[in-house]
This record gives structure tokens, sequence and C-alpha cells, in this order.
């Protein structure tokens, strides 16, 4: 498996990871994006003004808490860990205004959330 592969099959299980702890409440009504990278230990990244970092490898996800509606209103950003641990950071803002760009992607969409209230990724 080359590293381009590995690093495919890690944001994957991290992925996976998140989406099998998803509170059902998220899994009702929030639509989740991963920023599709495994970042270093204690790599810190800074979005939407709050920092973000691990202990160990991490994939940095955001979940749309009330998709839809305009800014500012709850949401958050997850750190997940291959040790299955993650961090909820509570923000209010997306980490970009308007189409969110690359490697941003959806992750996670309810089946009774509308297409118009997912936010556009360049993906």
């Amino acid at each position: 498996m080359d590293f381009i592969h590995q690093a495919d099959a890690a944001v994957a299980a991290l992925e996976r990871a998140l989406l099998d702890e998803l509170p059902e409440q998220d899994r009702s009504s929030s639509v989740v994006y991963s920023d599709g990278v495994v970042h270093p230990p204690h790599t810190r990244l800074t979005l939407a003004g709050r920092e973000l970092s691990a202990p160990e490898e991490f994939l940095v996800c955001f979940v749309d808490e009330v998709p839809g509606a305009n800014w500012s209103h709850p949401c958050r950003y997850v750190t997940v860990t291959a040790a299955a641990a993650r961090q909820d950071t509570p923000a209010l803002w997306p980490p970009e205004m308007g189409r969110l760009p690359a490697p941003w992607r959806l992750l996670y969409r309810p089946d009774d959330v509308p297409e118009w209230q997912v936010m556009p990724t360049a993906d």
C-alpha cells in the first residue's frame, strides 16, 4: 500500500470512528464535514477563532448543528484520534464562509436535511 492509500485508509478509519460515536441528536439533524487530513501530533490549527490540537495524529470534523440557518449559530469542531479520543470544541462559525475550500468535504447528512441546507464544498 503506498502512502496516499495509507493516508486515505487512516482518514477513512478516523471518519468512521466519529460517525460510529455520533450522538443521536446529530444523526437526526446535524450535517458533518471532514477536513480529510490526518494531522501530525501536536499540530495547532485555528478555525473560526478556535485553536484545535491533539497529542496524537488527528482528523478535524465540523458539525453544523443548525444546517440552513445563517451564521452565527451553534456548531462545533471535533478532533478525532486513532485511540477513539475526541474533543468537541463549541463554535459559532464554519471554517470558511460560503464554499468550504478543499480538502473539506461532506461526511454525513441526515436524510431529512435538504440539499440546500448543506454548505457547498470544493470537491
